[in-house]
């Protein structure tokens, strides 16, 4: 199974982070191969840096599952961040549209919490 969760609003994260844990535990569960890919852009991308942010635990545990977790650059720029700021387990990506795009032509699901 191939899923990816689309993130542009930091008040999606929570939902978004419990999704993607319910879909790794199912995953992990019935023995059903999973790749996984969380794509924040827009003005999501605050919500990487906000270091009291509940939602940050869940997504280091689902990176170090395997899970990719990627920022958009476009949207680091427009909102001001240095990519500095972002967790270690956050990859950078030019564009998250176009991170979209591919993966979704590679076979996944999209999923937008």
């Amino acid at each position: 199974m191939k899923v990816l969760y689309h993130v542009d609003q930091v008040e999606a994260w929570q939902l978004a982070a419990g999704n993607a844990l319910n879909m790794e535990e199912y995953c992990r569960r019935e023995e059903v191969p999973c790749q996984m890919e969380i794509v924040a852009n827009g003005p999501a991308v605050k919500g990487l840096v906000e270091p009291a942010a509940p939602y940050l635990s869940a997504l280091a545990e689902l990176a170090q599952g395997g899970t990719v977790v990627a920022a958009c650059q476009n949207a680091l720029r427009a909102n001001q961040i240095d990519p500095q700021r972002l967790p270690g387990f956050v990859r950078v990506v030019p564009a998250g549209v176009v991170e979209i795009a591919q993966r979704q032509e590679e076979g996944f699901s999209y999923i937008k919490p």
